[in-house]
């Protein structure tokens, strides 16, 4: 399996020249995984000279990810309404706010960790986008290829469709995805 690491980079709060309304609040999941999503949004705040956005605390990032991931393990219920929320996330613009859009990609993040096979057409419709807004740190960051990745083998009839997207950057992420799931499904047959 390919694994790819990436740093991001706090760069601190920056000057808001155009503020936006009022950030998505993802309506409508269970209230304790809201709860736990409310912490990713970036916040709007007045320093006095200015309106600026301020990103969620590392610290806050880890806790959020680590309680989701105990909730979904504890229990089936608790799994499916966590995979919920996270493809309710994905669905949500408003989760695509900030410079790292933190609470897409927790949302990404969480449903190749659990395997979501749920979450396979919501990660499909995410393939273009990175979490990144305005800057770039790699261009190998690839959040919903690498989860279909962890998804496998179920997730392939969804990534075929896309392969005569008329979006190139789509296109290619699908064929990449596709590309490795079975290379190692063809690997785990080998080890038969």
């Amino acid at each position: 399996m390919i694994r790819k690491y990436f740093i991001i980079f706090y760069l601190g709060p920056f000057t808001l020249l155009n503020p936006s309304p009022a950030f998505s609040s993802t309506p409508n999941l269970e209230p304790k995984v809201a709860t736990l999503m409310k912490k990713l949004a970036w916040r709007t705040i007045n320093n006095g000279s200015g309106l600026i956005l301020q990103p969620p605390k590392q610290r806050d990032r880890r806790q959020v990810l680590r309680e989701l991931l105990r909730i979904a393990k504890k229990s089936p219920n608790g799994k499916a309404a966590v995979i919920k929320g996270m493809i309710q996330v994905l669905e949500d613009p408003g989760s695509r706010d900030g410079i790292f859009a933190y609470r897409w990609l927790t949302a990404v993040f969480l449903l190749g960790k659990l395997k979501a096979i749920e979450g396979t057409d919501a990660l499909v419709r995410n393939l273009d986008f990175k979490g990144q807004n305005g800057i770039v740190l790699s261009i190998n960051i690839r959040p919903a290829s690498d989860a279909l990745i962890k998804v496998g083998r179920p997730a392939i009839p969804k990534l075929k469709a896309p392969l005569s997207d008329s979006n190139a950057e789509i296109r290619s992420e699908a064929a990449g995805a596709l590309s490795v799931i079975e290379e190692e499904e063809k690997r785990k047959q080998k080890v038969r």
